[in-house]
């Protein structure tokens, strides 16, 4: 598709934001921008599953939906990495993604998880802990991890600041950009 002057015009762009449109390679409708995340750091060997966090017994290696333990030495949160979206006002896609933190600031995160009133904290200091498809090696870029309060997902951003995910976050992504990483992940638009 050639590049449009107005993404806003791009019939994918229509389709995925009003009336949704079934996905050529999942299925499913998608309605708007959605995110793509990764279940757990790049290093956990086990069950994807993610547990409960009141069902864990071995807070030595555990996983759930925001906290990865390995072996009790290696600590980790799951995180967004936005990127904007050129040309589209207000509009951001965003990669859910693990960094891991010291021993000291994961418990500071993990022991006042339930009170949602994180926004204070941090920056703290981290490696990014997945591997983005389509960009050069990510895993183990220093990161900044800025945790959020009202309970949502702490933010990152890339200490790299010519590595093509940390240009992709300063400059944005365009629509074709954005149906690629769709694309790659087996979200198909026409």
């Amino acid at each position: 598709m050639e590049p449009n002057d107005n993404p806003e015009d791009d019939p994918r762009w229509i389709n995925l934001l009003r009336g949704g449109t079934v996905c050529a390679s999942c299925g499913q409708v998608h309605q708007g921008i959605f995110d793509i995340g990764y279940a757990a750091p790049y290093y956990w060997e086990g069950d994807p599953t993610h547990a409960k966090l009141k069902d864990v017994h071995d807070f030595n290696n555990f996983l759930t939906s925001d906290f990865c333990v390995i072996n009790g030495e290696h600590f980790f949160i799951r995180c967004i990495l936005e990127l904007p979206l050129r040309g589209i006002a207000g509009g951001c896609f965003g990669y859910g993604v693990w960094a891991s933190l010291s021993k000291a600031n994961f418990k500071i995160y993990f022991e006042s998880f339930s009170s949602n009133e994180q926004g204070g904290f941090g920056p703290w200091f981290g490696w990014f802990s997945n591997r983005i498809d389509g960009y050069p090696d990510t895993l183990k870029l220093q990161c900044q991890v800025k945790p959020q309060s009202g309970n949502t997902r702490p933010l990152i951003e890339l200490d790299i600041v010519d590595h093509p995910l940390a240009v992709a976050k300063h400059q944005g992504l365009t629509l074709d950009e954005l149906f690629e990483i769709y694309a790659s992940r087996g979200h198909a638009f026409d």
